[in-house]
């Protein structure tokens, strides 16, 4: 028999040697005197040596115990774990795990003082088939196995079995249910994650630190210890301010100059959606944190700004960045993120969901800390933190995009809240709403928590954006009032009264949405040196307003997508915009940001991130659970990106099967290729040349050869297409349009159709082909054509949304996905809504239902037998026609087994061109506050 106890720091010996004599062998876990170890340092990274260090017991302050840094600021104390409220209980018997169980139990239990200990496993019929130890045992906390044999080392049958716990005279009995036995011996929980079962057990102290050389005395109440080598704490050795608002600017504190500088942030958004993952997946590991870090330093930003709590790795990385850059740091503004299901279970009322946000707040502030254990939890980062990133915590923003109808509602259900004094005193609001007297209160609590648990503050901020903002948004003409300015939230009106950080609007501005930024007569004659930019007339007149605190564009940028959701003054689009474009127009943003005298501005994003969706697709896009699948680069929301994924370039094959429909047809056409990847749709047409007056005509039957289009639009009567085809792709010397059937068109949604659209594909012949488009607003008339596809030459250097690319003797054609009505290329899906019955239209629900869903309710989409080709190839005197068998490609997706995606070919990152953009920008060093 072979039974094990795992040890933490030292080893009852003569308890051991009994075991083995008796057994095999025996390990120990021994938590009685826990050897607390770390370091100390001030908040500018420098030790603190020959400083006193004491832990006292919060429930007998008799009970201290005290250490010295040494010279290197490191100290090491002995110090108990366990609270022994009660020495006659003898034991402790925590929760035995895993139970049920296949493969043994692990018995964790704590004996307070020392005695002889007997741990004995019993049959219901009272037979005892184990003695997993019979001796005298000394204090402390162990954790024993079980591994479900008999003392003669033979598996146990499966059924239920008791441990018997007796300890200097006291027994405890548990049930365990044994599922089957496959032998294996159970894993425990590694020590530093015990902790946490122990939570209500362990020791609250109190830390205190003095030494000569600091202004005031350390001290942080209700502490436990959460792992033995990583008690570390930043003390306040010079300002217990490192960061303030000055004028228009966060301002740093100097150290060797004794005084604060003016900074403006050029920052820029970090999530960790990467592909294949959902960001509750939480799934970047470290070696990825640092190439960003590296990376994102390396462009010229200053700032990063987390929506919300990432993993540990995460700020173990920020604080390893910045310990090898201090001259040149990357400052972290910090997030804490409102929870959107949330605030929709209490019907909008944010009061009751106070305690909880609160809640949120200081776990945020005890991470970026260093002081807190979060056990594992779906959706939400979690781990040990014991990195303490707070020196370089330049700021807290509070909050998200907030919805005017949540606004209201929230006002409405709480209409007696129009002032907040709170008893801290740290931030005032004499009167307002009872959304901004909620929000005044969660920053009170914030700025009063760091305050008095960590003796240190630094300024604080509560998200927002234009929607909310208190500007006069009214129109001419234009009634749009939807969301974009029924309500407004102004915390212009907080009062700083204790709280000397002090306090920066933060707002989320695009020059596209909502409407009015772009489609105000005054904003439109706005000019930067470039042109009209409405955008910085915005900008201009929010911090005009705000004139008691500083303004921080936390979030801006375009989006360098295939598709455009929404049309705006003077090109500055929701996409439809190529890297350069993007980065150009990203510049021109920030330029503006930095001369209206804000204190800084925050780029969206530095990731592409496949899970996301867009109101403009949603309809014919698949759900989220297929979406991290597949890159769609029609969806402008997935490509905001400075930093994008990317397969290599496609592996083509021959398209062997290709034929003339009739050999008295003259083919100038000598081969055709074919591949695909995440993104994209890839062709490759051969040909003996391509005339200024030569015309391609490319038909694609994405599903069932039986319906689509049979027609060629200016050929009608010459050439009928055998392979009935739902898109036309037409090709000249310098343009490249792509049409859909009538019945196939989705314009201008899935959501409003008329009688000549029914979202599937059906036979015609001559019936009118339709250019691919979008309408770009729902409140006016704008409309996007993603069909109007870019071309050029090999030697024009095809941007990153080019279509069509013309050679010497063939022409390269990439087809995003979702523009040929893939709903999931991943899962070979396309639209097929049978249930959609034009004007009279009525959907089981958006986005459509995919062969994959198992509720019963009628299927949106259809499995496809593969992609045909019919190409004709003609100027004003011949042509050539050829059509091609059915491609059809190999599924991709993730892994049952191992969580792994595996997209067609591996994934690599690339810089987006908007990167060397802001590289560009950035080494003139232009942004300094004036």
């Amino acid at each position: 028999m072979k039974n094990r106890l795992y040890k933490c720091l030292n080893t009852n010996l003569k308890s051991l040697f009994r075991l083995l004599f008796i057994f095999s062998f025996i390990t120990l876990t021994i938590y009685n005197a826990y050897c607390i170890k770390g370091n100390v340092m001030d908040n500018y990274g420098k030790i603190i040596p020959y400083a006193t260090v004491k832990y006292i017991d919060q429930s007998n302050n008799a009970n201290v115990y005290v250490g010295k840094t040494d010279a290197l600021g490191n100290y090491s104390i002995d110090a108990p774990l366990i609270n022994y409220q009660d020495g006659t209980k003898g034991f402790i018997l925590f929760d035995i795990y895993p139970n049920p169980t296949t493969n043994g139990i692990v018995i964790p239990l704590n004996l307070i003082n020392s005695g002889y200990l007997l741990v004995y496993i019993y049959n219901t019929y009272g037979e005892r088939v184990n003695t997993i130890y019979e001796g005298n045992y000394s204090s402390g906390l162990y954790q024993l196995i079980w591994d479900g044999r008999t003392n003669v080392h033979q598996r146990v049958a499966p059924g239920i079995y008791f441990v018997q716990i007796i300890f200097n005279g006291r027994t405890e009995c548990r049930k365990v249910v044994l599922m089957e036995n496959n032998g294996n011996v159970v894993t425990p929980i590694p020590i530093n994650n015990f902790l946490n079962i122990l939570e209500s057990y362990k020791i609250k102290y109190t830390v205190t630190i003095t030494c000569d050389s600091l202004i005031d005395q350390f001290y942080l109440p209700n502490y436990d210890i959460m792992k033995s080598d990583s008690s570390n704490f930043v003390v306040q050795k010079h300002v217990p301010i490192p960061y303030k608002v000055i004028g228009n600017y966060i301002a740093v504190y100097n150290v060797d100059s004794n005084s604060y500088k003016k900074i403006f942030l050029k920052g820029i958004n970090i999530a960790d959606g990467v592909p294949g993952t959902y960001p509750g997946d939480l799934s970047v590991d470290a070696p990825t944190y640092r190439w960003w870090l590296d990376s994102i330093g390396n462009i010229g930003f200053n700032c990063i700004r987390a929506y919300t709590l990432h993993r540990p790795q995460f700020y173990d990385e920020i604080l390893r960045y910045n310990n090898l850059h201090l001259d040149n740091p990357l400052y972290l503004m910090q997030g804490i993120w409102l929870d959107e299901d949330t605030i929709t279970n209490l019907h909008a009322n944010f009061y009751k969901y106070s305690d909880g946000f609160d809640s949120d707040v200081k776990e945020v502030i005890d991470c970026v800390h260093g002081k807190k254990v979060i056990a594992p939890r779906p959706g939400k980062a979690y781990g040990d933190y014991t990195t303490d990133v707070s020196r370089w915590v330049i700021g807290y923003i509070e909050g998200r995009e907030i919805y005017g109808a949540e606004i209201l509602a929230n006002d409405s259900i709480n209409s007696s809240h129009f002032t907040y004094v709170g008893s801290s005193n740290n931030i005032v609001l004499p009167s307002g709403t009872p959304s901004e007297c909620w929000m005044a209160e969660r920053l009170d609590h914030l700025v009063g928590y760091e305050r008095t648990t960590y003796h240190n503050e630094r300024p604080v901020s509560f998200s927002s954006w234009p929607t909310l903002d208190p500007l006069d948004h009214k129109i001419p003409g234009y009634t749009d009032i939807s969301q974009n300015d029924i309500v407004s939230v102004d915390l212009n009106k907080l009062v700083m009264k204790n709280a000397p950080a002090g306090f920066f609007l933060t707002y989320h501005v695009y020059p596209y949405y909502p409407f009015f930024i772009s489609g105000t007569g005054a904003y439109q004659q706005y000019s930067d040196s470039i042109g009209p930019f409405p955008y910085m007339k915005y900008i201009e007149k929010l911090k005009n307003y705000y004139t008691n605190y500083p303004t921080f564009i936390a979030e801006y940028g375009v989006p360098a997508s295939w598709g455009n959701a929404k049309s705006a003054y003077a090109g500055l689009n929701d996409g439809q915009l190529d890297e350069t474009q993007q980065g150009n127009m990203e510049v021109r943003m920030l330029k503006s940001i930095y001369s209206e005298g804000c204190l800084g501005g925050c780029l969206f994003e530095w990731i592409d991130e496949f899970f996301k969706n867009k109101w403009i697709i949603e309809p014919t896009s698949c759900s989220i659970d297929r979406r991290i699948l597949w890159h769609n680069v029609v969806n402008p929301e997935q490509t905001f990106g400075m930093l994008k994924f990317v397969e290599d370039p496609p592996t083509y094959t021959n398209w062997q099967d290709f034929i003339p429909p009739s050999t008295s047809v003259n083919t100038r056409i000598s081969k055709v290729q074919t591949a695909y990847d995440n993104e994209f749709f890839y062709t490759k047409v051969y040909f003996d040349f391509f005339s200024n007056n030569d015309t391609m005509y490319v038909g694609y039957d994405t599903y069932n050869p039986s319906v689509g289009e049979s027609a060629f639009p200016i050929y009608q009567g010459i050439v009928n297409m055998n392979n009935e085809a739902e898109f036309l792709l037409k090709i000249t010397k310098d343009s490249a349009n792509l049409y859909v059937t009538r019945a196939y068109d989705t314009y201008w949604d899935i959501h409003h159709g008329d009688s000549n659209r029914v979202y599937h594909s059906i036979s015609t012949t001559n019936d009118p082909w339709k250019i691919v488009r979008w309408k770009t607003d729902q409140m006016d008339t704008s409309i996007s054509y993603p069909g109007r596809l870019r071309s050029c030459k090999y030697t024009d250097n095809p941007t990153s949304i080019n279509a069509v690319v013309h050679y010497n003797d063939h022409v390269e054609i990439r087809i995003p996905w979702h523009i040929l009505n893939f709903t999931d290329p991943s899962n070979r899906e396309v639209l097929n809504c049978v249930t959609c019955k034009g004007n009279d239209l009525v959907r089981p629900h958006s986005p459509p239902i995919s062969q994959l869903d198992n509720s019963g309710l009628p299927k949106e989409t259809a499995y496809t037998d593969g992609i045909a080709l019919n190409i004709l190839y003609a100027n004003q005197t011949t042509y050539s026609y050829i059509e091609t068998g059915r491609y059809l490609w190999a599924p991709w997706g993730l892994d049952q087994y191992t969580g792994v995606y595996t997209p067609p070919t591996p994934l690599k990152v690339e810089m987006k061109k908007n990167a060397q953009i802001f590289k560009n920008l950035f080494q003139y060093n232009l942004f300094n506050p004036y």
